[in-house]
């Protein structure tokens, strides 16, 4: 049977907007590197995915990353096509035909690159981030609470964070016990209540790395060191000077229907949430901090 030859599996996870898509750029310029984007998507990723956030009990979470992994390295992933209700006529056709970024992503690994070390580049795969082999090393991003939020706000982001809640809490696992006192239609609060259902469900274990986005920022090169000394890889001049390009570019303005700006000032990320929050927003995130 023909098998991928991966020397490295990395997976890069946290929720959306934590920083998963700049983590993998910069892993994914260094050589014989390359990534299957989120196959865990409920929209365009793999088939037997149902949900976004798959939250199951520990065997079957051991069940499934398992199946996972081998139907990966076996070259057998099976992705869905499928399109977002706000895609365009042309988009929904092109998708339709398999010409998602997942499907992509996976074939371009499988047919051209076949990296020896293969990113799995995935927000909603967080809460089954504790059940892979413990020989595949997991970076997990993070930002602070308003940060999300206001990314969320930005966007129009929701997801149904009273259902995660309930998986969370069925399976043995940490949850909010008064979610429903809070107004997760709006989507500010919608992220932070996503983004504490992720920090109280945090576990430490020698081949998950947690990154915080802001410190990242304060000090990219010891930051990356870091990152690229947990998984494996050699951090060399070329890799820094791409950082540095990254974070020193203008800000672009913010667009409410793109989630990602290649031309920013990084930095900007640390305050930015401040203009997007109003005041009361800004107290109900206070308390689910507090929670």
């Amino acid at each position: 049977m023909v098998k991928m030859s991966i020397e490295k599996l990395i997976i890069i996870t946290g929720i959306p907007r934590s920083g998963t898509t700049i983590i993998g750029e910069v892993l994914g310029q260094v050589k014989g590197t390359d990534y299957i984007y989120e196959p865990f998507n409920q929209i365009t990723g793999l088939k037997e995915v149902n949900e976004y956030f798959e939250i199951h009990s520990k065997t079957k979470s051991v069940d499934l990353t398992t199946s996972f992994t081998d139907d990966l390295y076996k070259l057998k992933l099976k992705f869905k096509k499928n399109f977002y209700p706000e895609d365009t006529a042309l988009k929904k056709i092109i998708k339709k035909l398999g010409f998602t970024r997942n499907n992509i992503s996976y074939l371009r690994c499988k047919f051209l690159t076949r990296p020896e070390k293969l990113i799995v580049k995935d927000p909603f795969l967080y809460f089954l981030k504790d059940y892979f082999d413990e020989n595949i090393k997991i970076i997990v991003t993070e930002r602070t609470t308003e940060q999300i939020a206001a990314s969320f706000k930005r966007m129009n982001w929701s997801f149904n964070v009273n259902k995660i809640n309930e998986k969370l809490k069925s399976t043995g696992k940490n949850f909010i016990s008064d979610i429903h006192t809070f107004d997760s239609s709006n989507s500010a609060i919608n992220g932070a209540l996503l983004d504490k259902l992720a920090k109280i469900n945090r576990r430490t274990s020698p081949n998950i790395y947690y990154v915080s986005m802001n410190d990242l920022i304060d000090d990219f090169t010891e930051g990356y060191r870091k990152i690229f000394s947990f998984i494996g890889l050699d951090f060399d001049n070329e890799i820094s000077e791409y950082i540095l390009k990254r974070n020193s570019e203008k800000a672009s303005v913010y667009s409410n229907n793109k989630a990602h700006s290649r031309k920013r000032n990084v930095k900007s990320l640390n305050s930015y949430w401040k203009k997007i929050l109003n005041e009361e927003e800004v107290s109900v995130i206070e308390r689910i901090k507090r929670l």
